[in-house]
């Protein structure tokens, strides 16, 4: 071997310029390519990636889930499975909508249908392929492995604006349909007026947050009662417009108040919150005995209002723990109202349009906007003299979970899948699947158990067009499957033959002819719910229509100037790619909330077609953070850009950071825990570093095939037995989809590593020659550091790369190109030593003591120490520290080591006063008892009290005695040595420096200070020198005693005790009181 045949590394790593060469090599050298011709014949492992939505660049919360399933991907890769590879895109719905609107500076859909559907439809499609585009770039940095594009350039990711993804979707709603699962309801939804559309249940959950509105209480007044009101409250004033009822709990007792003359009823309970002091209670009644009673409305005089028959109801929702007890009903204003109405049959009123804007009949507050209607309210509650109390409240409320805009509750009518019957075989389905955490399944049930009806349809224009069309003959709704299906039923089939997309306003042209009555029939406006854009794709990147159900003809693809896109994103029929051989999924991942969107859609789609869980396991996890537990803002102080913090801190830091993320806690991400996982990290590479200062040496042995593993050193075997245990670890944490473990137990590898092995193994490295113990030492070294780059690819594919392609192509260069060609690393059980493993834990055990003791005793390493103390936690431990004593000596420098079988070779005694007891006893005698005390020998009386004997004092010539009761024991170190004790074992190390010792401790700084002059003269570790020294008192002294050693460890042929050469790299020496000036000449 000749010197410098490994890629040398100066200390620094780089990632980001590392990463981007890695990169490149890659692509020159097509390794994914070469992964996937390989893995072609292998058995299958399914991945389905959860489609990222292509409307703005990749975060750094999007990285982390990504990096989940690249890592994942790449893992089983290693292992030999053949894989789809494929990413996915979600192209459709509000998330692209409102993000193209306001590129476009609109407000509302008036101003989308100003522009022009077409032209808007456009739009949106060309944001997706921007950002489509960019989120490839960011993730191809990311080092995420996916198939990104085909060979002519087009993109290979599926996108569910494909026709053949709403084609698919067609397929399940007409199902739904033949199970009279699919209906039209009048229901009062959750709407977001700025995008003019209703909302459905599951995009509701995580949508609230803490907002402040007025609130207000307000009196109506009893029907045929002057003087009599029902005092009630509102947090949303606006509905006052929609109010048909009050509503109250029958089996509550409700007071009659009187305030100011006039009759108040509320709950009784609640008197005392809502009413002044000087209000009194005249009357208890039970809540069932005003159910029935008419009452004056607050607005009853608005148009809208004029015809409602009013009255009180009974309603068991109604509580006690704020406002009065009294509910104020409108059913055309919230969901539970809306129930209510229903069960009881009241009237509805819908005050706004779907802007948010009051109509015609809401009177002076018509084309008022929702947002904007308080003090409108306030004045018109005011100038009826029915208001009793406005203020503010501080509550939690739906906001549009895209454009944030505070939501309403409106009646309309939406498209609805009725899950009564499927609910059943979702939850058996979902019991099946393997979910990590396991309580992602607890919550998937609960979301099951707790489920209503699917509202799939949206008033939006950019979006899966329902299949639904109306006849306006006979009123039936006809369902349409597929192109095929609306071709042969079109009234004029060229126009579907010429449709450019299966989108609108192109859609909307098309009549059917119904199949009731033969009359044309127009689809419906409505689009569908994007979850069903992204729950189909388990059949439709798989083509599963042309294969099953008797599905005739072909997914259509090429339509007019997007068919590029569409062809991009279907799957080549033929057996490798056929939805039998990747069905169900083996596994998917998205963060928790996924629970009630994709993974639910996904699971109702696919019970509804195939009856089963369309994935076997699910990974989940929570919320990132910042590093200071603050969420994240896309335009705040705190933001980070993926493309910001791969060129700051790098990919693979990034990826070590999610990696160790534990799944049921909130993430906290940035810059500061990057650089704690940049320190970790750079272990390795100084471990490398030192590897390759050795072995590039030219008198270092080959590597070779040498010993067996078996025969070699203790330490050598040690090391091994390490990282296959670690080996062990990987391999079932990373089945089990536990990557935070795999991070720590690979840090604490590390850190063993380089803090045990390669120092321990420091002078094996140094020998010269071909001596049989070096040749162990480089060998074993080189096979741990080849074995962890294969070991951490997956998570750092990066790092993995440079770490392997540096070792193994000088080595042999017939061995796969890319660590990501090799298979994973497999644990040897016969390397796998647990009891050399446990003598070398109890072993460090006691150096980690030593060293404690020494730090408590501010006596640094380097200073010798006489004698070290070990009481063993048991007697197989204190065999391993005496067959291992020479080891513990030179770690700890000492001279000695004793093992004591009790804590009193190394433990005094001090006795106290217990001073609630002297202080009655003894009073102004006290502090001349305590001298007395303390006079005695401490360990002497200690030991005596600690027995129970009674201590005798002599105190001013009388005697008094102390029982153990009135005496406070303490064990303490010996004088002259520093205890320290943990997992039952206790060490101790004298102290106490001798003039030998001393010497013995200059000596060793100054051969340290030594070192660190060779190093900033940068000469090689083999360079033999010249020394200069120029000296006097203890330190010459010290030089002098200990002159052969000081040549050995400094490589010094000479020692020269004279004045530096001014031409000789030197510097000076401080060692306490000690000044000296050395110089080192090669």
């Amino acid at each position: 071997m000749s010197g410098q045949m490994f890629k040398p590394f100066d200390g620094k790593m780089e990632y980001p310029a590392m990463e981007e060469r890695i990169l490149a090599w890659w692509a020159e050298h097509r390794v994914f390519d070469k992964l996937r011709a390989q893995l072609a014949d292998r058995p299958t492992w399914s991945f389905i990636d959860g489609p990222i939505t292509a409307n703005n660049a990749m975060g750094v919360h999007h990285a982390w889930g990504r990096t989940y399933k690249d890592m994942y991907c790449r893992y089983k890769a290693m292992k030999g499975f053949n894989q789809r590879w494929q990413n996915g895109f979600d192209c459709q719905g509000l998330w692209v909508e409102v993000e193209v609107e306001r590129a476009l500076g609109f407000d509302s859909k008036r101003d989308i249908e100003t522009f022009g559907l077409a032209e808007f439809s456009r739009a949106c499609r060309a944001r997706v392929d921007e950002y489509a585009e960019r989120i490839t770039r960011q993730s191809i940095r990311m080092g995420h492995w996916m198939q990104w594009y085909h060979e002519d350039g087009h993109p290979a990711s599926y996108f569910t604006l494909d026709d053949n993804n709403i084609e698919h979707i067609w397929h399940f709603l007409k199902a739904c349909d033949a199970r009279k699962w699919l209906y039209r309801g009048h229901r009062s939804m959750p709407w977001c007026w700025r995008c003019g559309t209703s909302l459905s249940q599951h995009e509701l959950v995580d949508s609230y947050q803490e907002q402040t509105d007025p609130s207000c209480f307000f009196r109506c007044r009893v029907g045929g009662r002057e003087d009599e009101y029902f005092l009630v409250w509102t947090t949303t004033p606006w509905t006052l417009t929609a109010n048909t009822a009050l509503a109250l709990h029958p089996e509550a007792e409700y007071a009659k108040a009187v305030l100011d003359g006039a009759h108040y009823y509320l709950m009784k309970s609640l008197v005392d919150t809502v009413l002044p002091p000087e209000a009194e209670v005249v009357e208890t009644v039970k809540g069932e005995d005003l159910i029935g009673l008419p009452f004056h409305g607050p607005l009853e005089d608005l148009p809208a209002q004029r015809e409602v028959n009013r009255a009180t109801v009974p309603w068991d929702m109604v509580s006690d723990e704020e406002g009065t007890g009294i509910v104020h009903i409108a059913p055309g204003c919230g969901a539970e109202d809306y129930q209510l109405g229903q069960e009881l049959g009241l009237d509805i009123i819908v005050p706004i349009d779907e802007n948010g804007y009051f109509t015609d009949d809401i009177g002076p507050l018509a084309a008022t906007h929702v947002r904007d209607s308080a003090e409108g309210v306030r004045r018109e509650l005011e100038s009826r003299g029915v208001l009793f109390r406005w203020e503010d409240y501080t509550h939690r409320y739906p906001f549009c979970w895209r454009c944030k805009t505070p939501l309403v509750f409106r009646l309309a009518d939406e498209w609805f899948i009725s899950a009564d019957e499927i609910k059943a075989p979702m939850k058996r389905a979902a019991a099946t699947v393997r979910w990590v955490p396991e309580y992602s399944g607890l919550l998937m049930q609960d979301w099951l158990d707790n489920m209503g009806d699917w509202c799939i349809s949206r008033r939006r224009f950019w979006g899966l067009p329902l299949p639904f069309y109306c006849c306006g003959n006979c009123d039936h709704i006809n369902v349409i499957g597929s192109t095929a299906e609306l071709r042969e039923r079109a009234v004029d089939p060229a126009l579907v033959d010429d449709l450019p997309e299966l989108h609108r306003p192109w859609i909307d042209e098309i009549e059917i002819t119904c199949e009731r009555c033969d009359e044309a029939a127009r689809r419906v406006t409505e689009v569908g719910d994007c979850w069903l854009d992204a729950g189909i794709v388990p059949f439709s990147t798989l083509n599963y229509l042309p294969e099953h159900r008797g599905i005739e003809g072909t997914i259509r693809s090429e339509r007019g100037p997007e068919a590029e896109r569409d062809k991009a994103g279907e799957v080549s029929p033929g057996p490798e790619s056929t939805w039998e051989s990747w069905s169900p999924a083996d596994w998917i991942t998205e963060m928790r909330e996924q629970i009630r969107l994709w993974f639910y859609s996904q699971l109702f789609m696919s019970v509804t077609l195939y009856d089963r869980s369309p994935f076997k396991a699910v990974l989940t996890y929570e919320e990132m953070r910042d590093e200071n537990g603050e969420p994240f803002s896309k335009s705040g102080d705190n933001a980070i850009a993926v493309e910001d913090a791969t060129a700051r801190m790098g990919a693979d830091v990034m990826r070590w950071q999610y990696a160790s993320a534990p799944l049921n806690m909130v993430f906290r991400f940035g810059y500061g825990p990057a650089e704690e996982v940049t320190r970790k990290m750079l272990r390795l590479w100084n471990v490398y570093a030192f590897f390759v200062t050795y072995a590039n040496l030219p008198d270092c042995p080959p590597i070779s095939a040498s010993a067996p593993a078996t025969d070699r050193s203790e330490l050598d075997r040690w090391v091994l037995s390490r990282l296959h245990q670690l080996i062990r670890h990987c391999n079932d944490r990373m089945d089990h989809f536990d990557s935070a473990v795999v991070v720590r137990e690979t840090e604490r590898f590390i850190d063993v590593l380089s803090t045990w092995y390669v120092r321990r193994s420091r002078r094996r490295f140094w020998k010269s020659g071909d001596d049989a113990d070096k040749q162990s030492a480089i060998q074993t070294l080189y096979e741990v550091l080849v074995t962890m780059s294969r070991l951490i690819a997956p998570i750092l594919p990066f790092s993995a790369e440079e770490l392997y392609r540096s070792l193994v192509p000088p080595v042999d260069p017939s061995a796969p190109e890319s660590v990501h060609l090799c298979a994973y690393p497999e644990a040897s059980g016969e390397l796998i030593d647990q009891d050399l493993m446990d003598d070398m834990d109890d072993l460090m055990l006691v150096i980690e003591l030593g060293r404690s003791a020494r730090n408590e005793a501010r006596m640094k390493v380097r200073q010798p120490a006489s004698r070290l103390l070990v009481q063993p936690a048991n007697a197989r431990q204190g065999k391993t520290i005496e067959r291992l004593r020479s080891q513990v000596l030179e770690e700890l420098n000492v001279k000695d080591l004793e093992l004591v079988e009790s804590e009193d070779a190394f433990r005094g005694y001090a006795v106290k006063p217990v001073f609630s007891k002297w202080g009655p006893r003894f009073g102004k005698r006290l502090n001349a008892v305590r001298t007395a005390l303390e006079a005695l020998d401490g360990d002497e009386t200690g030991a005596l009290v600690a027995g129970g004997e009674v201590l005798t004092l002599e105190v001013d010539g009388d005697r008094v005695d102390l029982s153990p009761e009135e005496l406070e024991v303490e064990r303490v170190d010996a004088d002259g040595l520093s205890v320290t004790s943990d997992f039952g074992c206790t060490v101790a190390i004298d102290t106490r420096v001798t003039r030998d010792l001393l010497l013995e401790g200059l000596m060793r700084d100054f051969v340290r200070h030594v070192q660190n002059l060779r190093k900033e003269a940068d000469f090689n570790v083999d360079d033999r020198i010249t020394l200069y020294y120029e000296a006097d008192g203890d330190l010459a002294e010290a030089i002098d005693t200990h002159a052969d050693y000081i040549r050995t460890e400094t490589l010094s042929t000479v020692l020269r005790d004279e004045p530096v050469p001014g031409d000789v790299h030197s510097g000076e020496l401080k060692l306490g009181d000690h000044v000296a000036r050395i110089g080192v000449l090669k």
